[in-house]
């Protein structure tokens, strides 16, 4: 390469032939350098992108920001977070929530009349410490709230205090959500993982020099 700093770059074109010993302005961002080829023949070489490091670059990148997000807004109690997650084992709930849907049910400082919370059966009798899903229709944090199932014919028995409360239900999944869920996120961490080359993020494709006509 000949030229001063910052001014394009040249090609001496070399081996014989008519053009020989002159120079030819190239292109400095997609030549990279003239190689002897095994028969003899020079070519230019071109660099091209690698498609699949871009795609592990930008699959790494969004893995990153669905990890914070989830650490933000969905840590698990257990992990010092608000929400608390489960499955609705039973219809006492049906429409509202169908048997079988993901339940996030979020920690509030206050309940009231309507809302529709996870907690854990009160008492020391058999049962106690299930977790259970319910509407409130009465009573208080203080005292006991009053339960019902929206499917339910009556209401529940068991009057759970703020302390028994696990949250407010935030929102549910259908099943068939939750897995499309989990293998999308399955698949951008695969991308993500997956090995690359070391020695070359990209590929090198030979290019015919028009001079030497092959």
């Amino acid at each position: 390469m000949s030229g001063d700093r910052g001014a394009s770059p040249t090609l001496v074109i070399l081996g014989g032939g008519p053009n020989e010993g002159q120079e030819q302005a190239i292109d400095d961002e997609t030549v990279e350098a003239c190689v002897d080829m095994a028969d003899g023949s020079r070519h230019l070489t071109e660099r091209v992108p690698n498609r699949r490091t871009a795609g592990r670059v930008l699959a790494r990148a969004l893995l990153v920001g669905v990890a914070a997000v989830f650490v933000v807004f969905f840590r698990p109690q257990a992990l010092g977070g608000r929400v608390s997650y489960g499955t609705a084992l039973t219809s006492s709930m049906v429409p509202t929530i169908p048997k079988g849907d993901l339940v996030a049910a979020e920690k509030q400082s206050r309940y009231q009349s309507g809302n529709i919370i996870v907690y854990r059966l009160p008492g020391s009798g058999p049962g106690s410490g299930k977790v259970i899903i319910g509407r409130i229709v009465g009573g208080n944090g203080v005292t006991g709230f009053a339960i019902k199932g929206d499917s339910a014919p009556g209401r529940y028995r068991f009057h759970p205090t703020n302390a028994d409360v696990v949250g407010k239900m935030w929102f549910h999944l259908r099943g068939a959500l939750l897995w499309s869920f989990a293998v999308a996120f399955a698949m951008i961490f695969v991308i993500a993982a997956w090995p690359g080359k070391r020695k070359r993020p990209g590929s090198i494709v030979p290019r015919p020099d028009p001079e030497r006509g092959g």
